[in-house]
């Protein structure tokens, strides 16, 4: 009993199999998104019985540029929705057969190949797409180098030229200080020489100044003592004169009283330009 039924049941998963719907014709065929690709590599079916290759127009190793690459993640994602929709109608069917938890294995291991095919095309895509940018990257950075070269090259001469002309004039400036330095001597002397005539200058008219103020002390003291002596000279011819007077006035005053002697004539005061003159006596 327990081999006939053994018998029975295998042969119910065969039937059951056999039953299962196949992959729809656009997913067997050209990639989703319209007509076929002019450039899509030769279709290989997958080498196992009941596995519908989902991706037949990109065979393992078939991407060799960025256009396939995105075509490949294009087509990889409209795989994956088309296999959701079956997975699921696949799965409603298995529930109204007999043997429906066998036929869920099936369903799901050929769910699981589907989406392992559609994952290694995505990863191929991808990992070409990392390639061609490293790729282009380096290349981009070959041609940047080589640009940077070139440039450097064509301005070498101007660069040297450059270069010349700072190193000639660092040697001009170098020899300008080199020559300050072996004229400080001489330079030195002649500040002395010009320090020496600055202080001999200043100390002439420091004397000159001196000898001026003392030239003008001298003619103010002289002016000083000749007014002095003009003063006592016109003092002493005053003097001289009111004491004449006095003589003259006693003289009247005998001669009215007619006792007085006659005397002679004294000579008058002397007038202010003898005093001046300095001569007392009025000469």
């Amino acid at each position: 009993m327990r081999v006939g039924a053994a018998r029975v049941y295998l042969l119910l998963g065969v039937l059951a199999a056999a039953a299962w719907p196949t992959a729809p014709a656009h997913a067997q065929g050209a990639p989703a998104g319209g007509g076929p690709r002019t450039a899509a590599p030769a279709v290989k079916a997958i080498a196992e019985p009941g596995f519908p290759d989902p991706l037949p127009a990109f065979p393992a190793g078939s991407i060799h540029t960025v256009e396939q690459s995105k075509a490949a993640v294009d087509a990889a994602l409209a795989a994956r929705k088309r296999q959701e929709i079956q997975f699921e109608e696949q799965r409603k069917a298995c529930y109204r057969k007999f043997l429906a938890e066998s036929c869920l294995i099936g369903v799901r291991e050929q769910n699981y190949k589907i989406n392992t095919r559609i994952n290694a095309l995505e990863l191929e895509a991808h990992a070409f797409e990392r390639s061609n940018d490293a790729d282009t990257h380096a290349k981009t950075h070959a041609e940047r180098e080589a640009k940077r070269e070139a440039k450097d090259l064509q301005e070498q001469p101007e660069r040297q030229e450059k270069s010349a002309g700072r190193k000639q004039k660092q040697e001009d400036k170098e020899r300008k200080n080199t020559e300050f330095q072996d004229q400080a001597g001489e330079r030195a002397e002649r500040a002395a020489i010009a320090t020496k005539r600055e202080q001999d200058r200043r100390a002439d008219l420091a004397k000159k100044a001196a000898q001026a103020k003392a030239e003008a002390q001298e003619r103010a003291q002289r002016a000083i003592d000749e007014k002095t002596r003009v003063d006592e000279a016109l003092k002493r011819a005053a003097e001289r004169e009111a004491k004449q007077k006095e003589k003259a006035q006693a003289k009247l005053e005998r001669e009215k009283k007619g006792d007085a002697p006659k005397q002679p004539d004294l000579p008058g005061p002397p007038s202010p330009a003898t005093a001046k003159s300095g001569d007392p006596a009025g000469r």
